[in-house]
């Protein structure tokens, strides 16, 4: 069976390093919209209250390349 590495080095890389750890608003986050940054990265954010410019968050899940905070 071939295993796809593309998509599953991305995710060990880049996206479970950052689980749980602290990323800061820079866009106020929505349930709809919202933008972090981490590592000198943009990431797109959503989050079931709203959470404005400057505040800590922490990054829960993702679902593709959106992080999910609280």
């Amino acid at each position: 069976m071939l295993k796809n590495n593309h998509n599953n080095d991305f995710y060990e890389e880049k996206l479970m390093p950052i689980l749980k750890k602290t990323a800061k608003v820079i866009e106020t986050i929505t349930p709809t919209s919202g933008v972090i940054t981490i590592y000198d990265e943009r990431w797109q954010a959503r989050s079931q209250n709203t959470i404005e410019v400057g505040k800590d968050v922490e990054i829960e899940r993702n679902e593709s390349l959106i992080m999910y905070v609280k």
